[in-house]
């Protein structure tokens, strides 16, 4: 069992496809059963008994937090200076401040949940993790999972920004969007969405938001501030 929990916009995804196919590639784990829910209710249904299974979320539920100590689950969380993360969010997918703002700080609140109930393996955005062979690698020896050398390196080549960047074109052009894609459609199978790759930059908030909008934010996210150590260090602006 492994949870992969992320701030909206901070890699989360990745971090979920690297799991899934290193479980999916090691003899003993499969069949993976994998997808999305913040609530253990939204959870797809298994067509049988998985080996493993990987959820993505971005607001944990408190039934989810009590399941991830009952269960032992591992926990990967991904975490981002909140303003950055909003600014992506507006930038990639359209949505305003506003509306996004409620989502952001919910979801930082219920990560700091999810890490209070198990311990986890934390990935920084600042820190590239997801253009880096070595998180693979990381992720792996976090989760037990005996991967080689080959393996590791071909799970990084294959989620490279281009790379995903073309695979999502490849989704949308076989239809597996919808007809009218939008920023809540996503593949099944990867949760990769429309426009989902973005450029990476650290501190692009301070070209988006205002100072008032950006020191408001970090008021509303100040505990997992604090716990991730955003706005107390360079990284963290």
């Amino acid at each position: 069992m492994v949870i992969t929990a992320g701030l909206y916009g901070s890699g989360s995804t990745w971090a979920y496809n690297v799991i899934r196919l290193l479980l999916q590639d090691t003899p003993g784990l499969g069949p993976v059963h994998a997808g999305f829910a913040d609530a253990l209710a939204e959870l797809p249904e298994p067509d049988g008994h998985p080996g493993s299974v990987v959820i993505k979320t971005h607001c944990p539920d408190r039934a989810m937090r009590i399941f991830a100590r009952a269960t032992a689950a591992h926990v990967v969380i991904t975490v981002r200076d909140p303003r950055d993360a909003i600014v992506s969010m507006m930038q990639r997918f359209g949505i305003s401040f506003i509306d996004m703002r409620e989502g952001l700080i919910a979801s930082a609140h219920l990560l700091l949940g999810l890490v209070a109930y198990r311990p986890a393996l934390v990935l920084r955005y600042e820190d590239g993790f997801s253009r880096s062979e070595d998180t693979v690698k990381g992720i792996a020896a976090f989760l037990g999972v005996p991967a080689s050398a080959d393996q590791t390196a071909g799970i990084a080549a294959a989620l490279t920004p281009e790379r995903v960047a073309a695979d999502i074109r490849a989704l949308a052009d076989a239809g597996r969007f919808g007809t009218t894609p939008d920023a809540q459609a996503a593949d099944p199978v990867t949760q990769w969405h429309p426009g989902h790759v973005g450029d990476g930059r650290v501190g692009k908030w301070r070209e988006v938001l205002t100072e008032i909008e950006g020191a408001a934010l970090m008021a509303d996210c100040a505990a997992y501030c604090r716990a991730f150590r955003y706005g107390v260090d360079p990284a963290g602006g």
